[in-house]
């Protein structure tokens, strides 16, 4: 059995999942525990170092990721950066989406600009 660790803030979307089972052969997604998500969702921007904040999420890779498993991480640069390179430590492969983006500006009737971002997934890309 193949599984996705989900490591990321974002919806995972039915796009993605069909992608994913598809051509990475996955068989089960595996979200991360509440309190290990609520780590990687508010990572703390005034921190001189992030990765005393993450212990507990390499622990958890660690002590229940297999190498068969595979590992979607995105999120802060610089946490992705610690755990993908965790991960390629301990032997694991990290994905991440890539995505088209299409970008729109609105200016509404009393001036305000509206930002429109639309993300469209494309496909997993690993982490090299």
């Amino acid at each position: 059995m193949k599984r996705m660790i989900l490591i990321f803030s974002h919806t995972f979307t039915d796009v993605q999942k069909r992608d994913a089972i598809k051509n990475l052969h996955i068989d089960e997604f595996v979200y991360l525990p509440q309190k290990l998500q609520n780590i990687w969702s508010h990572l703390d921007p005034k921190a001189e170092k992030l990765k005393p904040q993450l212990i507990p999420l390499l622990n958890y890779i660690k002590e229940n990721v297999k190498k068969s498993d595979l590992l979607l991480v995105q999120g802060d640069f610089g946490a992705t950066f610690i755990v993908v390179n965790f991960a390629k430590e301990l032997g694991l492969e990290a994905y991440y989406s890539t995505t088209s983006r299409v970008y729109q500006e609105k200016v509404s009737e009393n001036g305000t600009v509206i930002n429109i971002h639309e993300f469209k997934h494309e496909r997993f890309r690993k982490y090299e």
